[in-house]
């Protein structure tokens, strides 16, 4: 077990954020350590907090953000809902275009540039980073979530008034870490669970969530609290702890822990090595090259560490990441100044370095290059792939050199039949109702497992919208398989006939099932059936 001393409980004076309708990118700290300025950040952030699948592939056209040829994405952002589209983010290239576009928002005009809200009597609009949210009702539990994440709503409206706007932002902030305690399971694979106690500073502070990253055999948890931003609350200097839970590692084949290797666990400061024997070294430190990979994988891309080096451009050798086909280059230095002046000599287009002993090399990139400055630590990479460029700028903020970045991560197309008709903004659905759930086992090797799902369409107006399954292996020592159906309702007023009807949905979960694994499977939040995997 990893122990120390409690610090004294921390200043409780906090600043009110400023007043500007239009934050700064200086001002917005609101979601911090979680650095919301991505859908994937945000999706993160909102799983952390407790929302099951925030994630969605559903897509809406530019129309409200037409200008910057910005689409919608669904998001799941409560638990009190009564639709499966509570809330759409728009995701902007950088922080001042988002801040632009929120200029259009005006809720007393019922308006979004020159669009209409008309068909919404309950709206909150929340903008932070990159992304502006627009969630779809009045929740007032889920508009407390967003505004702890997010900070408070740029606007809102509400036919019944539940929306709150002297509602408490809350800031996020990493918890001081009591104690961390490994406990390995008796099990085929081997699985563990690591015991956190963290500590609240203060009597306003509260437990925020927890967050998990794994970069090969570095896991990562960030354990965080909250605290109201309201300068002149006060609050009691009672410093309390509590207790939080994390499974660590993997059932998949090729990721399970493995007699004798040295794993890395690092809980926000604390950094300790372990085997399946148990804990090896409690006060361990991380290289610059491992937190640059933990860091990276927050970021939802899998690096993978080589290696290889190359005789850096600023004298020394850097080692390599790689993300996918990219080779990140890793850039050590002894101290933060050092890597700072380093850095400094470095021309705005990175064509010029100038070097420790004065001398200034001019350099001809086969690729666009990309400077970012990490601490001691200046990453390079030469390229443009945008999933690699949108990890290191939310790992390092913006590059310090280079050429001009002109995209961050990319979300998915929209997959569409040239012969459809215009998709409505947005598509109001919801949960479909289950008749019934049946596990079926294909003949083929391996094994394929699938579901067939029947399920219900209420009336005339209401059709089948989709499905998708998640599939978690060893969550809280449960195997589970988590699927969403839904239908798309028909136009508000519009005449609908009492045609209950009955459509199938077949699911086909793959054959990455563990031979005699016992599953559980959840159709629309509800157990349905449970099955032995072959």
């Amino acid at each position: 077990m990893v122990t120390s001393r409690p610090p004294p409980p921390a200043s409780t004076a906090v600043p009110t954020p400023g007043g500007d309708p239009v934050p700064t990118p200086q001002e917005i700290a609101i979601g911090e350590p979680y650095g919301v300025t991505s859908y994937e950040d945000l999706v993160e952030a909102l799983e952390a907090h407790g929302v099951r699948l925030a994630g969605s592939d559903m897509l809406f056209p530019p129309t409200y953000f037409a200008e910057w040829d910005v689409s919608g994405r669904a998001i799941e952002v409560g638990v009190n809902q009564d639709a499966e589209v509570p809330a759409i983010v728009f995701e902007f290239i950088d922080i001042s275009t988002r801040a632009e576009a929120q200029l259009l928002i005006d809720l007393e005009l019922g308006v979004i540039g020159n669009e209409s809200l008309a068909d919404f009597d309950r709206l909150a609009f929340f903008g932070t980073g990159n992304l502006i949210v627009m969630y779809i009702g009045d929740d007032a539990d889920t508009i407390d979530l967003l505004s702890s994440i997010l900070g408070k709503s740029i606007d809102s409206i509400s036919d019944d008034d539940v929306v709150d706007p002297s509602a408490s932002i809350l800031k996020v902030e990493k918890a001081y870490i009591e104690s961390v305690e490994l406990v390995t399971m008796e099990s085929d694979p081997v699985q563990i669970t690591v015991n956190i106690v963290a500590g609240l500073p203060s009597g306003c502070h509260s437990a925020s969530g927890i967050v998990s990253h794994r970069a090969e055999n570095i896991f990562g948890i960030t354990v965080s609290n909250s605290i109201p931003t309201l300068n002149d609350m006060g609050c009691t200097d009672d410093y309390r702890t509590y207790e939080e839970t994390v499974s660590i590692g993997s059932r998949e084949a090729g990721a399970e822990f493995k007699n004798g290797v040295i794993y890395t666990l690092v809980v926000n400061d604390r950094v300790l090595e372990f085997t399946t024997n148990g804990v090896q070294n409690e006060t361990a430190t991380l290289s610059d090259y491992d937190a640059l990979m933990l860091a990276l994988a927050a970021q939802d891309v899998t690096p993978r560490s080589t290696e290889e080096t190359v005789s850096g451009v600023f004298g020394t050798q850097a080692g390599i990441i790689k993300l996918g086909d990219a080779d990140i280059q890793v850039h050590e230095f002894d101290t933060v100044p050092l890597a700072q002046g380093m850095a400094s000599g470095v021309s705005t287009d990175g064509g010029t370095i100038k070097l420790i002993d004065g001398a200034e090399a001019s350099i001809s990139w086969i690729a666009p290059p990309h400077f970012f400055l990490l601490d001691n630590v200046i990453a390079l990479y030469l390229g443009d792939d945008p999933t690699t460029l949108s990890a290191l700028l939310g790992v390092a903020g913006e590059s310090f050199a280079g050429s001009s970045i002109s995209s961050t991560k990319p979300l998915p197309e929209p997959i569409t039949d040239p012969t459809d008709d215009p998709v409505p903004f947005p598509i109001p659905t919801q949960r479909a109702p289950i008749e019934s759930v049946e596990v079926q086992f294909l003949e083929s090797f391996p094994v394929q497992h699938a579901l067939l799902i029947v399920a219900g369409l209420e009336n005339s107006c209401i059709e089948p919208y989709g499905s998708q399954a998640v599939t978690t292996a060893g969550a809280d020592g449960k195997n589970v398989v988590s699927v969403e159906v839904t239908n798309v309702v028909g136009t508000p007023g519009t005449p609908c006939d009492e045609l209950y009807r009955t459509y199938e949905e077949n699911i086909n979960l793959g054959s990455g099932f563990e031979s005699g694994s016992e599953w559980e499977v959840f159709v629309n939040g509800e157990l349905q059936i449970s099955f032995t995997a072959q």
